[in-house]
């Protein structure tokens, strides 16, 4: 069994689903108390998981905050609400748990050879998709293989030469191009979903999931209700508990609240620093409302990405010019409440890997006034850019109060609305200067290695290296994360993370905003959304999970 020791637990955006922006900006973590608050944030209400032994039947009504535009694993995009989903239709092949490392979910096992360019996966014998079909060795081969060939998942596996399954079907062997100590790291998100062999000839596979997963797809009235039924069969014994999921999509803010409150939903997930109070508040005196954040935790950052490719921002001098101007302390009160931390980096202040003073430019309104004229004396022209945001409230906040503050500096800024799916298909096409963006919300930065140190493409072609960063600018970067995948050894990734960050602070193709918060909120007879645990050699229960506000629902029970 192989482990891989990772920095704070996972928030919702992961390697593929992560270029969801500011809508899914949720992250994942344990419980908290107010003697490890850290200042300046609020603390969160703790959840009473000791209810005695789980009760068997019943249907869970979810509220998610976003629909999904499917759920085939090799061209769908999943974000937090996504993988809610997923994860109940399917079976990753590994996961984390409450210790924070990688171990395996649907793989029997994970070995490496000793310079990590081979991995071996073991498969469960006995476990059957929901058609019928064996989860063996081929079924596994191909379903990495197709994510591998896969224009939007297959950059993630760019180190994967090859999957081949044994003879005896008991077996994967995976070769790499290059060393890669993490690769079970990638496995616990999209591209380590396992679907049926049947989704592979289906046209409408995105549409009519088959998983392994402990519930099977009934229906999806898209932009409204997916459902699911239990898997009786499910190889994990005991589970799941629930007999049906209603997953409910409400993307307004307030309509989520008012249907919790009247009963038209048992659970909901959000992100939204108002809501986050507001129930946080109320869970206080309401022994029928939980609520469960993530602040203590590594969160995914809130950012504002810049083109690279293009005007103005192939010019260093034009985002030093920004770096300098935006007060994230100042937006993180206008916009987000004061509960969304600023931050400086791809790491929170609370992540071992954090290296203060890494360089990243402090807010200081006359340096960007200078870095602009200079600007403008190169160019004949001040700096303008646009900066595409959601139309959600907190985006809008975000391209205001940014707005306001860059024009202290002479920085025109003009803030353009775009839809979610207009706006993702703009970034990777390359058709912006600046955006909105959420990234680094993973257990491990490696896991979203493409989006930051992945080769660089012109516009017009499709990239999840969104910033478009050359591969010359990027290099000591890129050398970094390289030499971080040819070890396990701790102190090693260590240092190498250290050079990412300093070149982070040097590149600024990211301008680092704040860290977002995610939130479970949930009826005070929902159990087991927080406590669960990975399966053992048997399937049965293992060691315990990674808590989580994106949840396991196959360890969800109500009580009666």
């Amino acid at each position: 069994m192989w482990r891989a020791r990772s920095r704070a637990p996972w928030a919702v955006l992961a390697a593929v689903g992560a270029m969801a922006l500011f809508a899914a900006a949720c992250a994942s973590g344990q419980t908290s108390s107010e003697d490890t608050q850290p200042p300046g944030t609020f603390s969160a209400v703790e959840v009473d998981e000791d209810v005695g032994p789980p009760q068997a039947g019943g249907v869970l009504a979810f509220g998610l905050t976003a629909e999904t535009d499917g759920y085939e694993p090799s061209s769908s995009r999943w974000a937090a609400s996504g993988y809610i989903v997923a994860f109940s239709i399917f079976d990753p092949l590994t996961s984390y748990s409450a210790e924070l490392e990688v171990e395996p979910y649907l793989a029997a096992s994970m070995e490496h050879n000793d310079d990590f360019t081979e991995w071996t996966i073991g498969v469960r014998p006995g476990v059957q998709f929901h058609d019928g079909t064996a989860v063996d060795a081929k079924a596994i081969a191909d379903a990495l293989t197709a994510n591998k060939a896969s224009p939007l998942a297959g950059t993630v596996f760019d180190f994967a030469k090859s999957f081949v399954p044994s003879a005896d079907g008991t077996e994967v062997v995976v070769e790499m191009n290059k060393p890669w100590s993490t690769f079970p790291q990638v496995l616990t998100a999209q591209t380590g979903v396992i679907r049926a062999p049947s989704m592979a000839t289906d046209p409408e596979a995105a549409r009519n999931p088959v998983g392994s997963g402990p519930f099977i797809f009934e229906s999806w009235e898209q932009g409204s209700e997916l459902k699911v039924k239990k898997n009786p069969n499910y190889w994990r014994t005991g589970l799941p508990y629930l007999d049906n999921i209603e997953f409910k999509v409400i993307s307004d803010v307030q309509a989520r609240g008012s249907t919790f409150e009247t009963g038209g939903v048992d659970i909901f997930e959000t992100s939204d620093p108002q809501q986050i109070i507001q129930y946080t508040e109320q869970a206080k005196d309401d022994p029928d409302i939980q609520i469960f954040t993530s602040q203590l935790e590594e969160g995914a950052k809130t950012l504002m990405a810049l083109n690279l490719a293009t005007p103005p921002f192939d010019d260093p001098i034009a985002r030093q010019a920004v770096a300098y101007g935006i007060d994230t302390e100042v937006l993180s009160e206008a916009a987000f409440s004061g509960i969304f931390p600023a931050v400086d980096g791809p790491f929170s202040e609370n992540s071992p890997f954090y290296v203060p003073d890494h360089g990243y430019p402090e807010f200081d309104t006359a340096k960007a006034k200078e870095l602009n004229d200079e600007y403008q004396a190169k160019y004949g022209k001040p700096l303008t850019f646009s900066f595409a945001v959601l139309p959600s409230p907190e985006s809008q906040a975000v391209g205001q109060t940014i707005q306001a503050q860059l024009a202290e500096a002479g920085i025109e800024m003009t803030v353009v609305t775009k839809e979610q799916a207009s706006l993702l298909a703009d970034i990777v096409l390359g058709h912006y200067e600046a955006s909105a963006f959420a990234l680094f919300g993973s257990p491990s930065i490696d896991r979203e290695y493409v989006f930051f140190a992945g080769p660089a493409k012109p516009v017009d072609q499709f990239s999840v290296q969104v910033t478009r960063i050359s591969d010359e600018e990027n290099a000591e970067l890129r050398a970094a994360m390289d030499k971080g995948r040819t070890t396990d050894d701790p102190e090693t990734i260590k240092e190498q993370y250290e050079i990412v960050q300093r070149e982070m602070s040097e590149n600024l193709n990211f301008l680092f905003l704040v860290q977002a918060i995610g939130a479970l909120v949930f009826r005070g007879d929902v159990h087991g959304a927080l406590e669960w645990n990975l399966p053992n050699a048997e399937g049965g229960e293992g060691a315990p999970g990674q808590v989580s506000v994106v949840p396991f629902t196959a360890n969800i029970w109500i009580s009666k």
